[in-house]
Parts: C-alpha cells; sequence; structure tokens
C-alpha cells in the first residue's frame, strides 16, 4: 500500500510504524538526528543494498538517503520493482566536486567548462536519468 506523507510530522505521526531506515554513520544520518520531530531512524544498515534489503523484508518502513546514491542502489541491486520513491523531497542540497591543490589551474578551468556545457545542452539530465 502506498502511503501518503508529504512532511517528517507525517512520518513522525506513524510511530513504530515509521521507521526510517538510513546509512550508518552519513550526514544523512545525522541530519535525520537532529530533525525537531520525535523520528525513529534505524541506522544499523551500512550500505544503500542493506537498507534496501531491510525495507523490502518490511524491516522499516523508509529508507532515508541521498536521490543519486538511491536511484543507483534501487537499480543496481534489483530494488526497481520492490520499492516504491514517495515523488518528493525532503531536502535540497549541492554537491560538490573537489580539486587537490596539485591540479593544475587549466585542468580546473576545463573540467568547469565541460560541466558548464553539459547542463546547458541537456546532458547532466540524460546522466542524471541513467540513475533512475
Amino acid at each position: 500500500m502506498l502511503i501518503q506523507v508529504s512532511s517528517f510530522a507525517d512520518i513522525a505521526a506513524l510511530g513504530n510504524k515509521g521507521v526510517i531506515l538510513t546509512v550508518f554513520g552519513t550526514a544523512t544520518s545525522r541530519f535525520l538526528k537532529k530533525r525537531p520531530e520525535k523520528l525513529i531512524i534505524d541506522e544499523a544498515g551500512y550500505t544503500p543494498i542493506d537498507n534496501l534489503k531491510k525495507l523490502v523484508n518490511k524491516r522499516g518502513r523508509f529508507f532515508y538517503y541521498y536521490d543519486y546514491g538511491m536511484l543507483y542502489s534501487i537499480k543496481m541491486g534489483g530494488f526497481k520493482n520492490k520499492v516504491t520513491v514517495l515523488p518528493m523531497s525532503f531536502r535540497k542540497y549541492q554537491h560538490y566536486i573537489i580539486y587537490s591543490k596539485s591540479v593544475a589551474e587549466n585542468t580546473i578551468k576545463e573540467v568547469n567548462q565541460i560541466i558548464s556545457r553539459m547542463k546547458q545542452s541537456g546532458e547532466m539530465d540524460s546522466v542524471r536519468k541513467k540513475y533512475q
């Protein structure tokens, strides 16, 4: 049965029927623990695949993780027909590329230009769709 939730308060209201699975020791786990709602969090899974297995075995009601990692894990783990991704986002944040100080300035410039072109051409969206 597909559940309708639009906030963390909706999940908290489910009590022990709203257990949220997340990956141990991640920023996502820390984010959930800091929420003001009284969420029930299970961070015993060490990988997204661990948590997806727990989810399909009804050892949690939700799996909370960042979009690219979750979608990739669903696809690669064979869970596409076993789970449903809720049609909403609970959190938006930036992803960054970090360069070593030893990387040449022209290399950084070239990578940034390529990323910019990929965004403008729609290629970045095509890459993202591969993980959905």
